[in-house]
């Protein structure tokens, strides 16, 4: 049994790709045969590198014992695969024009937010990766207010009437594209983060830093609703201005609950792995 996992070139400014890059390098280390299909990785990574342009069609390197892992975003089957996981990392179609699914095609969660539109998913997938190094509080000098729009524009952060961030506050998109090791120095000085985007994990690393946080809410969701989908939140972060107080006295918190969520992380890759395992021996019965 193999596992081949399809993937944009290794970016750590992008929270998908992330996760799709680390997933392979863990179930190479938990002794599976993985391979990552991209164009390029990260130099730690023990998954075989195959190198595939992301999105290129009609390229062949499946077989009929290996499980293909594609993110929501991909349609139809490029890597002409046999067996195929559709992982939904983001809300399905959210980031994407309409995609097609193979009727036999397996369907997992990367959480409770990620939910597959016309089917019930398989289970969930969930891995995530922070590097510790970038989560540490430098106790330096803070100044001003940053915000954060990326999938929160929606919210119309650019309006004067809708937007929640000052008018001298400084717009951060940019300056998370050039990734974590650079987000960190930026957290590290900055006083208040206000992120438009209620589900980036921008947030996290800015609370772990020592950075005040505020998600600006999304209409129709509720304090509860939120922490249920995505419950580290819960400790250091607050949702709406109303719930700084609460934020504040819960951050010594944030990183106890970042490393129960790593712990529960690997239980889901694990049982992700006895999912794929018991489908294989259905599907040799079968034959």
């Amino acid at each position: 049994m193999k596992f081949i996992v399809a993937a944009p070139k290794f970016n750590d400014a992008s929270g998908g790709v992330i996760v799709l890059h680390h997933l392979a390098n863990r179930l190479a280390e938990l002794g599976f045969e993985s391979v990552i299909a991209s164009s390029d990785t990260f130099p730690e990574n023990k998954a075989k590198l195959v190198q595939w342009e992301f999105g290129e069609e009609n390229y062949t390197i499946a077989d009929k014992d290996s499980m293909v892992i594609y993110p929501e975003v991909i349609s139809d089957n490029p890597l002409n695969a046999w067996h195929v996981t559709r992982w939904i990392l983001y809300k399905e179609g959210g980031l994407a024009k309409p995609i097609n699914y193979g009727a036999n095609d397996l369907v997992y969660q990367f959480g409770a937010f990620h939910r597959p539109l016309n089917r019930q998913a398989d289970g969930m997938l969930t891995i995530t990766f922070r590097d510790h190094q970038f989560l540490v509080n430098q106790k330096l000098k803070r100044t001003g207010v940053g915000f954060i729009v990326r999938k929160g524009a929606h919210k119309k952060p650019h309006s004067i009437l809708h937007r929640k961030h000052p008018p001298r506050s400084i717009f951060l998109d940019g300056e998370c594209k050039k990734g974590v090791a650079h987000m960190h120095r930026v957290f590290n000085r900055l006083k208040v983060l206000i992120s438009y985007d209620s589900e980036t994990g921008w947030a996290l690393q800015a609370a772990a830093t020592g950075c005040l946080v505020v998600i600006v809410p999304t209409k129709g969701i509720t304090k509860q609703q939120f922490w249920r989908d995505f419950p580290t939140f819960k400790f250091g972060i607050a949702y709406g201005f109303f719930d700084i107080p609460r934020a504040l006295i819960t951050r010594k918190h944030l990183m106890a609950a970042i490393l129960n969520d790593e712990a529960e992380n690997e239980k889901s890759v694990r049982k992700y792995t006895v999912d794929i395992t018991n489908y294989f021996k259905r599907c040799e019965s079968i034959e």
